[in-house]
């Protein structure tokens, strides 16, 4: 996946199960064996219930950031991490 420019924002993924958020990757979701390059764009504004709120990579992927913004991505579980 590639992003070059343009916006990924004000996206929310989670819900409540059994008083626990979970769901990742409010903004963008990696799936196993893939790569992520973002060259531009933003990815700002998201919420995620369990991680990686503006990125979330699953197992063996790989992400290269040469440009471009991510900021002011949220989280909304008590376990989370990610930006």
């Amino acid at each position: 996946m590639n992003l070059e420019g343009g916006n990924i924002t004000g996206n929310q993924v989670g819900l409540s199960y059994s008083g626990y958020s979970v769901g990742s990757g409010g903004g963008v979701c990696v799936e196993p064996g893939n790569h992520f390059y973002m060259t531009g764009g933003n990815i700002t504004d998201n919420i995620a219930g369990s991680g990686g709120n503006g990125v979330y990579l699953e197992n063996h992927t790989t992400f290269t950031m040469s440009g471009g913004t991510i900021a002011n991505n949220k989280d909304m579980g008590t376990n989370s991490a990610g930006g």
